[in-house]
Protein backbone atom coordinates (compact mmCIF):
# COMPACT_ATOMS: atom_id res chain seq x y z
CA UNK A 1 0.00 0.00 0.00
CA UNK A 2 1.38 3.41 -0.78
CA UNK A 3 0.99 5.81 2.11
CA UNK A 4 2.05 9.62 2.13
CA UNK A 5 4.24 11.05 4.51
CA UNK A 6 2.34 13.80 4.80
CA UNK A 7 -1.32 13.79 4.41
CA UNK A 8 -0.44 9.82 6.13
CA UNK A 9 -3.45 8.14 4.39
CA UNK A 10 -2.71 4.67 4.21
CA UNK A 11 -3.29 3.05 0.77
CA UNK A 12 -4.51 6.43 -0.77
CA UNK A 13 -4.22 5.11 -4.33
CA UNK A 14 -2.23 8.16 -6.25
CA UNK A 15 0.49 8.70 -7.63
CA UNK A 16 2.86 11.80 -8.51
CA UNK A 17 1.44 14.04 -5.42
CA UNK A 18 2.47 17.72 -4.79
CA UNK A 19 0.97 19.12 -1.78
CA UNK A 20 -0.02 22.75 -1.95
CA UNK A 21 -1.08 24.88 1.16
CA UNK A 22 -3.35 28.14 0.58
CA UNK A 23 -2.69 30.71 2.82
CA UNK A 24 -0.69 28.25 5.21
CA UNK A 25 -3.61 26.48 6.14
CA UNK A 26 -5.56 24.72 3.76
CA UNK A 27 -4.04 21.83 2.45
CA UNK A 28 -5.13 20.71 -1.31
CA UNK A 29 -3.47 17.52 -3.54
CA UNK A 30 -3.17 17.13 -7.12
CA UNK A 31 -2.65 14.13 -7.88
CA UNK A 32 -2.97 11.38 -11.01
CA UNK A 33 -5.37 8.58 -10.18
CA UNK A 34 -3.28 5.33 -10.03
CA UNK A 35 -4.37 3.72 -12.85
CA UNK A 36 -4.46 0.12 -10.62
CA UNK A 37 -7.39 1.11 -8.67
CA UNK A 38 -9.39 2.28 -11.45
CA UNK A 39 -8.02 -1.24 -13.27
CA UNK A 40 -9.33 -2.97 -9.56
CA UNK A 41 -12.61 -1.10 -10.27
CA UNK A 42 -13.53 -2.68 -13.43
CA UNK A 43 -12.33 -6.16 -12.47
CA UNK A 44 -14.21 -5.90 -9.73
CA UNK A 45 -18.03 -5.72 -11.04
CA UNK A 46 -16.81 -8.45 -13.57
CA UNK A 47 -13.55 -10.27 -15.44
CA UNK A 48 -12.70 -8.48 -18.61
CA UNK A 49 -10.38 -8.56 -21.41
CA UNK A 50 -7.36 -6.02 -22.08
CA UNK A 51 -9.66 -5.22 -25.00
CA UNK A 52 -12.75 -4.90 -23.14
CA UNK A 53 -11.10 -2.57 -20.32
CA UNK A 54 -9.71 -0.32 -23.26
CA UNK A 55 -12.77 -0.17 -25.07
CA UNK A 56 -14.65 1.29 -21.85
CA UNK A 57 -11.85 3.83 -21.47
CA UNK A 58 -12.73 5.10 -25.15
CA UNK A 59 -16.37 5.10 -24.11
CA UNK A 60 -18.15 4.76 -20.93
CA UNK A 61 -14.97 6.56 -18.97
CA UNK A 62 -13.72 9.34 -21.11
CA UNK A 63 -14.79 11.21 -18.53
CA UNK A 64 -12.86 10.09 -15.65
CA UNK A 65 -9.75 9.22 -17.46
CA UNK A 66 -7.94 10.24 -20.89
CA UNK A 67 -5.54 8.67 -23.16
CA UNK A 68 -5.07 5.47 -21.38
CA UNK A 69 -3.14 3.19 -23.80
CA UNK A 70 -3.23 -1.13 -24.44
CA UNK A 71 0.24 -0.40 -23.41
CA UNK A 72 -0.15 1.31 -19.70
CA UNK A 73 -3.42 -1.30 -19.08
CA UNK A 74 -1.54 -4.79 -19.81
CA UNK A 75 1.64 -2.92 -17.87
CA UNK A 76 0.01 -2.48 -15.18
CA UNK A 77 -2.87 -5.69 -15.28
CA UNK A 78 0.96 -7.94 -14.94
CA UNK A 79 1.81 -5.75 -12.03
CA UNK A 80 -1.48 -6.55 -10.37
CA UNK A 81 -1.03 -10.33 -11.47
CA UNK A 82 2.49 -10.72 -9.50
CA UNK A 83 1.39 -8.55 -6.83
CA UNK A 84 -2.06 -11.21 -6.46
CA UNK A 85 -4.24 -8.64 -6.91
CA UNK A 86 -5.88 -10.47 -10.43
CA UNK A 87 -5.16 -13.04 -12.25
CA UNK A 88 -5.76 -14.40 -15.45
CA UNK A 89 -6.79 -17.40 -17.69
CA UNK A 90 -6.94 -17.65 -21.78
CA UNK A 91 -10.89 -17.74 -22.59
CA UNK A 92 -13.06 -20.92 -23.15
CA UNK A 93 -13.53 -20.55 -26.78
CA UNK A 94 -12.27 -22.26 -29.64
CA UNK A 95 -10.35 -19.10 -31.36
CA UNK A 96 -6.76 -19.51 -31.96
CA UNK A 97 -5.93 -16.48 -30.78
CA UNK A 98 -8.17 -16.30 -27.57
CA UNK A 99 -7.80 -13.58 -25.59
CA UNK A 100 -6.65 -13.54 -21.74
CA UNK A 101 -9.34 -12.73 -19.27
CA UNK A 102 -8.46 -11.10 -15.97
CA UNK A 103 -10.41 -11.28 -12.75
CA UNK A 104 -10.01 -9.73 -9.47
CA UNK A 105 -8.61 -12.03 -6.44
CA UNK A 106 -9.91 -11.15 -2.82
CA UNK A 107 -6.65 -9.60 -1.87
CA UNK A 108 -7.36 -7.28 -4.62
CA UNK A 109 -11.10 -6.77 -4.06
CA UNK A 110 -10.11 -6.07 -0.37
CA UNK A 111 -7.09 -3.76 -1.57
CA UNK A 112 -9.84 -2.03 -3.88
CA UNK A 113 -12.36 -1.41 -1.04
CA UNK A 114 -9.85 -0.44 1.32
CA UNK A 115 -8.58 2.68 -0.83
CA UNK A 116 -12.44 2.88 -2.18
CA UNK A 117 -14.16 3.29 1.24
CA UNK A 118 -10.97 5.77 2.74
CA UNK A 119 -10.88 8.97 3.46
CA UNK A 120 -11.63 11.47 0.41
CA UNK A 121 -9.08 14.64 0.16
CA UNK A 122 -10.27 16.46 -2.38
CA UNK A 123 -8.16 17.87 -5.01
CA UNK A 124 -7.99 21.58 -5.74
CA UNK A 125 -9.49 21.74 -8.77
CA UNK A 126 -13.53 20.26 -9.25
CA UNK A 127 -11.99 19.24 -12.64
CA UNK A 128 -9.58 16.93 -11.41
CA UNK A 129 -11.28 13.29 -11.89
CA UNK A 130 -10.89 12.06 -8.22
CA UNK A 131 -14.68 12.40 -6.84
CA UNK A 132 -16.22 11.38 -10.38
CA UNK A 133 -14.34 8.25 -10.02
CA UNK A 134 -15.50 7.36 -6.38
CA UNK A 135 -18.58 8.04 -7.41
CA UNK A 136 -18.26 5.87 -10.77
CA UNK A 137 -17.78 3.03 -8.56
CA UNK A 138 -20.04 4.09 -4.92
CA UNK A 139 -22.42 1.07 -5.52
CA UNK A 140 -19.74 -0.70 -4.02
CA UNK A 141 -20.23 1.60 -0.64
CA UNK A 142 -22.90 1.79 2.00
CA UNK A 143 -25.64 4.66 1.40
CA UNK A 144 -23.64 6.59 4.54
CA UNK A 145 -19.93 6.23 2.79
CA UNK A 146 -21.12 7.23 -0.14
CA UNK A 147 -23.19 10.45 1.38
CA UNK A 148 -19.64 10.84 3.55
CA UNK A 149 -17.98 11.51 0.26
CA UNK A 150 -20.57 13.62 -1.60
CA UNK A 151 -20.37 15.87 1.62
CA UNK A 152 -17.16 16.20 1.94
CA UNK A 153 -16.41 17.41 -1.92
CA UNK A 154 -19.29 20.28 -1.11
CA UNK A 155 -18.25 21.17 2.01
CA UNK A 156 -14.44 22.04 0.01
CA UNK A 157 -16.26 23.73 -2.97
CA UNK A 158 -18.69 25.47 -1.16
CA UNK A 159 -15.94 26.82 1.08
CA UNK A 160 -13.92 27.33 -2.04
CA UNK A 161 -16.48 29.69 -3.73
CA UNK A 162 -16.75 31.11 0.01
CA UNK A 163 -12.85 31.96 -0.15
CA UNK A 164 -12.12 33.34 -3.76
CA UNK A 165 -15.35 33.96 -5.88
CA UNK A 166 -14.85 37.62 -4.22
CA UNK A 167 -11.33 37.89 -4.29
CA UNK A 168 -9.55 41.05 -5.86
CA UNK A 169 -8.89 40.13 -9.45
CA UNK A 170 -7.29 43.29 -10.77
CA UNK A 171 -4.71 42.79 -13.73
CA UNK A 172 -2.41 45.38 -15.18
CA UNK A 173 -3.17 44.81 -18.89
CA UNK A 174 -1.29 48.12 -19.71
CA UNK A 175 1.88 46.12 -21.30
CA UNK A 176 -0.67 43.83 -23.37
CA UNK A 177 -0.35 44.37 -27.22
CA UNK A 178 -3.96 44.36 -26.72
CA UNK A 179 -5.33 45.43 -23.12
CA UNK A 180 -8.88 46.19 -23.69
CA UNK A 181 -8.88 42.66 -25.13
CA UNK A 182 -7.07 40.66 -22.41
CA UNK A 183 -9.24 42.48 -19.59
CA UNK A 184 -12.13 40.85 -21.78
CA UNK A 185 -10.68 37.39 -21.85
CA UNK A 186 -9.23 37.02 -18.32
CA UNK A 187 -13.03 38.16 -17.50
CA UNK A 188 -14.73 35.61 -19.64
CA UNK A 189 -12.30 32.82 -18.36
CA UNK A 190 -13.46 33.64 -14.59
CA UNK A 191 -16.95 33.65 -15.37
CA UNK A 192 -16.88 30.65 -17.27
CA UNK A 193 -14.89 28.74 -14.44
CA UNK A 194 -16.60 30.41 -11.63
CA UNK A 195 -20.43 28.97 -13.63
CA UNK A 196 -18.80 25.52 -14.07
CA UNK A 197 -18.03 25.46 -10.52
CA UNK A 198 -21.71 26.31 -9.53
CA UNK A 199 -23.26 23.70 -11.88
CA UNK A 200 -20.69 21.13 -10.45
CA UNK A 201 -22.21 22.15 -6.91
CA UNK A 202 -26.08 22.24 -8.05
CA UNK A 203 -25.27 18.40 -9.82
CA UNK A 204 -23.64 17.00 -6.27
CA UNK A 205 -26.40 18.60 -4.34
CA UNK A 206 -28.97 16.55 -6.43
CA UNK A 207 -26.96 13.47 -6.49
CA UNK A 208 -26.79 13.85 -2.64
CA UNK A 209 -30.97 14.32 -2.34
CA UNK A 210 -30.82 11.14 -4.93
CA UNK A 211 -29.10 9.14 -2.66
CA UNK A 212 -30.83 10.31 0.34
CA UNK A 213 -33.96 9.36 -0.73
CA UNK A 214 -33.02 5.65 -1.24
CA UNK A 215 -34.89 3.46 1.06
CA UNK A 216 -32.20 1.64 3.48
CA UNK A 217 -34.89 -1.50 3.80
CA UNK A 218 -34.18 -1.96 -0.25
CA UNK A 219 -30.27 -2.18 0.23
CA UNK A 220 -29.16 -5.09 -1.34
CA UNK A 221 -26.34 -7.48 0.27
CA UNK A 222 -22.65 -6.33 -0.76
CA UNK A 223 -21.87 -7.11 -4.16
CA UNK A 224 -19.19 -9.97 -3.86
CA UNK A 225 -17.40 -10.63 -7.22
CA UNK A 226 -16.18 -14.22 -8.23
CA UNK A 227 -12.62 -13.90 -6.94
CA UNK A 228 -9.75 -15.44 -9.49
CA UNK A 229 -7.50 -17.58 -7.49
CA UNK A 230 -4.58 -16.13 -5.69
CA UNK A 231 -1.40 -15.82 -8.04
CA UNK A 232 1.21 -17.98 -7.11
CA UNK A 233 3.73 -15.08 -7.43
CA UNK A 234 1.83 -13.43 -4.57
Amino acid sequence: MTICHKCHIMSCGFSNQKHIYVNGDEKFWRYTLNLQYFLLGLLAYEPRTGYSIKRYFDNFGRFLRSNTQMSQIYRTLDTMEHKGLATSELAQEPNPRRARVYSITEKGYTLFLDWLSGTYVPPSRFLDPQFDVRINFGAFLTKEQLLGIIDTELEVRKSQVARYRKRNRYQDFGKFPNPHLADILAEWSHKKGAESMDLHIKRVEELRQIIQSLDDRADPRPYIPAFGEDSPNE
